[in-house]
């Protein structure tokens, strides 16, 4: 039985398949909430994004358009694309611990 890993619009996101209580408990003991590539216009986002908030985590999202309509809490936005920031963060994280040269993919 071959399931795409999306959730239909008949269903509701369960530990078994979404790991929805792992990730809320996460979320509730993280000191910073990274987010990547969102609107928070369907719930789980948004829901997570409140209990990070009302946890005192940081909020970090990074999208290409930045998120200025969400009311629920104050975003710290980087406005790049997924791979931009990520390939970033990977450069300073591998100067930082001593790792010198990362092969980076072919465009």
């Amino acid at each position: 039985n071959l399931r795409p890993n999306v959730l239909f619009f008949d269903e509701s996101y369960s530990e078994k398949l979404y790991k929805l209580k792992s990730a809320i408990a996460a979320v509730e003991k993280a000191d910073v909430f990274l987010v990547i590539g969102t609107t928070y216009q369907t719930n789980l986002p948004l829901r997570l994004l409140n209990i990070a908030n009302t946890s005192g985590a940081k909020i970090i999202d990074i999208n290409p358009n930045l998120n200025d309509d969400v009311a629920v809490c104050k975003l710290k936005q980087v406005k790049e694309t997924s791979t931009e920031f990520l390939e970033k963060t990977m450069d300073a994280l591998l100067k930082k611990s001593g790792v010198n040269g990362r092969r980076r993919r072919k465009k």
